[in-house]
């Protein structure tokens, strides 16, 4: 060649990395049934984010590509830390597609008052990127009653495919529920880009709602007049009674269990975002409980028994009760309801017509305090898992063998499950839900299953497995 002389080259048609599919045990699941052996995230968090310049022409394979496993895609795939795409120190990073189609790493930090975030170039070939940068910052204060920006503080929810959306998760032990939620946009060109930030936290962040049902029957004291019964009244939770006393009466009054409660409750609790095909969705889990009693009131023996350690010497009747509580857990993901049930029922006897011999081994607890029984005739099972013990209303609701409670699992994976004590605590899922559909296992011998969830940031395909497991 002459010095100076233009040599042109091939014009190249596809760049990149094409081996794309499901990663698991080291290797990649190719679409011809292939492997490709490659290690997974170094951080051990198994995420999974697309990233996407918009007009980009649709590509193709060709068939001799194909052949040999490879995928040619017009975006990129990212895996890192379940919070954000990935993480270096207390920044949060992610690739930014700015309003010129240019992309750009995006660096969020905090300063007291402040959220920034900072840009600097992206995918040069030679160079140093580190010498063209911009920041912009809009005020943001963590709460203070969690602390700093590490650890659960603050997290990354989701991102959209151009990281100019970025659902963000904060731990607030001021807001009930725990959870506040907010979405960050990133406006522009980098050189002048802006940032926006909208507190999408519902008011009130738990939506709670209850009532009783029309055969609801609070009625609990029993009181004597003169030595006459002249009925059965209810009392308030400050222990007045809808009854008029009279002077130069003489009264018995017998405080007993409610004749009938029948009554309902919902909380509704924000958990999380998502930012599927673009679009910002609140992560809601509701827990929805009905509870009912009947009570069996032995009326020759309403005024024959003082319960003990009560202070002032209160009477109480004989009395049998049966109660039955349900409760319905619902997880709402991308306008999908995935639920799980389950049903707990109680007898106990205040002043029981048997002894602690009679009926050892059988499940029955005893209180010497208050001089009752309690007896579970069959475990509660939510989803074949069995548990001894009622619900108690609530994000963490505590079962007999640990808390069940609902949590983001990974990108755009949400599942609910217990935190149960085996020598250390350890969390165990037994429903998980993605952006097309849920797993649920049935029993404890299939909890491991559903351990581990990736969905596709694309078509929202997920597996689960009992290893890790990432969309590449």
């Amino acid at each position: 060649m002459t010095p100076g002389e233009r040599f042109d080259q091939d014009e190249v048609l596809r760049f990149g990395q094409p081996w794309h599919g499901l990663w698991r045990n080291g290797v990649i699941d190719l679409p011809n049934s292939l492997t490709r052996e490659r290690f997974g995230p170094p951080d051990g968090s198994f995420g999974s984010f697309a990233v996407r310049i918009p007009g980009q022409p649709a590509v193709t394979t060709p068939a001799e590509d194909a052949a040999q496993g490879m995928t040619w895609l017009n975006y990129g795939i990212f895996n890192g830390l379940e919070r954000p795409v990935f993480q270096g120190g207390a920044t949060f990073l992610w690739v930014f597609i700015d309003a010129d189609n240019i992309p750009w790493r995006a660096g969020l930090t905090f300063s007291t008052g402040l959220m920034t975030v900072t840009l600097k170039r992206f995918g040069i070939i030679g160079g140093d990127p580190d010498n063209v940068s911009y920041a912009a910052s809009v005020a943001f204060a963590l709460p203070v009653s969690i602390g700093g920006p590490a650890g659960d503080t603050f997290w990354i929810c989701d991102i959209d495919s151009t990281g100019r959306q970025v659902a963000c998760g904060v731990a607030d032990a001021n807001t009930a529920g725990g959870i506040r939620i907010f979405l960050l946009t990133l406006s522009g060109p980098a050189a002048t880009f802006t940032l926006g930030l909208s507190d999408e936290t519902p008011d009130p962040p738990l939506d709670y709602t209850s009532a009783t049902f029309a055969d609801h029957d609070p009625r609990s004291v029993w009181i004597e007049d003169n030595g006459v019964l002249a009925g059965v009244y209810s009392g308030d939770w400050t222990g007045n009674i809808d009854f008029e006393f009279l002077e130069g009466h003489s009264y018995k009054v017998s405080f007993g269990p409610m004749l009938r409660p029948h009554s309902w409750s919902r909380y509704v609790y924000v958990i999380g975002a998502t930012l599927i095909d673009d679009t910002f969705a609140l992560v809601r889990w509701t827990v929805y409980t009905e509870y009912l009693s009947v009570a069996t009131i032995d009326m020759n023996h309403l005024f024959d028994h003082y319960l003990p350690n009560t202070g002032m010497p209160r009477l109480a009747p004989v009395s049998y009760v049966a109660s039955t509580e349900s409760a319905t857990y619902t997880m709402t993901l991308n306008g999908i309801d995935t639920e799980v049930s389950g049903e707990w029922h109680r007898d106990w006897w205040q002043w029981p017509p048997f002894t602690p011999e009679d009926v050892a081994g059988q499940g029955y607890a005893w209180s010497i305090y208050l001089d009752n029984v309690s007896h579970i005739p069959v475990p509660g099972v939510i989803a074949d898992h069995a548990e001894q013990e009622g619900h108690y209303t609530g994000y963490a609701s505590r079962l007999s063998d640990g808390y069940f409670k609902a949590v983001r699992l990974t990108n755009r994976i949400y599942c609910a499950g217990l935190d149960r004590y085996q020598g250390s605590w350890a969390f165990r899922p037994f429903m998980v839900c993605g952006p097309n559909d849920s797993v649920i296992s049935w029993g404890w011998e299939t909890d491991a299953d559903i351990k581990y969830a990736a969905a596709h940031p694309v078509t929202g395909q997920m597996v689960t497995g009992s290893t890790p497991v990432c969309w590449v």
